[in-house]
């Protein structure tokens, strides 16, 4: 039996990787430095039972290096991080303890403990900047803290596969969403507004740029890429997206379709509105005070060697993620 560890398990991808993970008959250990809390993640998906939750600070060397010397697993899963850009300017010197020293932390303890664990490091798309059309060798150009310190730990990744032969694949993991996405992150406040609207509470949804263009996945599709890419012989590293981007706004009109109700937007810049169509009710506006300072306006990616590779691609549509998380979240709040 497979030995996996996942750090940061209590986020969304750490409960749909370790749910994966047990399917396929692996022996499943979660990382958290919450350990005396069950995420709740895994009670959702009625898992908290089938995994080992255990000690495991990404801002803390002895943790880390305890960890790996005690199970030298066969594979190790790092989705620990501060994984807000915006919470990033706020707290940009633990955005690096963790998102950068901390893989430093786990690189040195698999190159002295446990060289023969196959790695697989959460890297972003941030790390690219404005960059468009971009392949998995183009320069990085980081915008914000949160970037910067994936940077970093993306390069010494890499430095340390070539230097000391280790399997470490780095996966350029473009947004993707979920039925368990925080609620801090901004797709998640889009759904909860819309069904919290659906039940009832008819209050104007305030949002920030909506002329961005993300490129937005499904969550449960890319922890399956996350697996798949630590089975090849070669040890590299991939983007993991759509390769299809659209604008944030168009997220907000799937969200309201999900509840049958259009949107008409009118005006331009921040005095656009989004109006519901017939009644006219005032829906959505615009709040400068939610832009983020130095907002990459827009991603997009090419997918192509992970499915050249590894035969994955992403399937569900923004609409599709949009329409699961509308849905699960009227279903909580009922």
């Amino acid at each position: 039996m497979k030995l996996a560890i996942i750090s940061g398990i209590s986020g969304q991808d750490g409960s749909y990787l370790a749910k994966y993970l047990l399917e396929l008959g692996y022996k499943v250990i979660g990382g958290t430095k919450y350990k005396n809390t069950v995420p709740e993640g895994l009670k959702k998906l009625g898992i908290q039972n089938e995994i080992e939750i255990i000690d495991l600070d990404f801002s803390d060397e002895k943790s880390i290096f305890s960890v790996i010397e005690k199970y030298k697993p066969n594979e190790f899963y790092n989705l620990a991080a501060q994984s807000s850009v915006g919470k990033s300017f706020a707290s940009p010197l633990d955005t690096a303890r963790v998102n950068a020293f901390g893989v430093v932390y786990l690189l040195e303890a698999i190159r002295t403990f446990s060289p023969q664990t196959r790695l697989f490091q959460a890297s972003s798309s941030e790390i690219f900047g404005n960059e468009v059309l971009i392949s998995e060798n183009s320069s990085s150009s980081p915008k914000n803290p949160y970037s910067t310190a994936k940077t970093y730990a993306h390069l010494l990744t890499q430095n340390y596969r070539d230097i000391f032969g280790l399997y470490l694949v780095s996966g350029i993991l473009y947004n993707h969403d979920s039925e368990l996405r925080g609620e801090n992150f901004f797709t998640k406040s889009v759904s909860r507004h819309v069904a919290n609207y659906y039940l009832g509470r008819k209050e104007t949804l305030k949002v920030g740029n909506i002329y961005v263009k993300r490129d937005i996945g499904y969550a449960p599709e890319y922890v399956r890429a996350m697996h798949i890419t630590l089975q090849g012989e070669k040890a590299e590293d991939f983007i993991i997206s759509t390769g299809k981007s659209e604008l944030i706004k168009n997220f907000i009109n799937y969200c309201f379709r999900a509840i049958s109700i259009e949107l008409e937007w009118k005006g331009e810049g921040i005095n656009e509105k989004g109006f519901r169509i017939h009644s006219g009710e005032l829906l959505v506006e615009i709040s400068p005070e939610k832009f983020r300072p130095n907002d990459t306006p827009i991603q997009e990616s090419n997918p192509s060697k992970i499915f050249k590779v590894h035969g994955w691609k992403a399937v569900k549509s923004l609409s599709d993620i949009a329409k699961i998380m509308v849905e699960y979240d009227i279903s909580e709040f009922k």
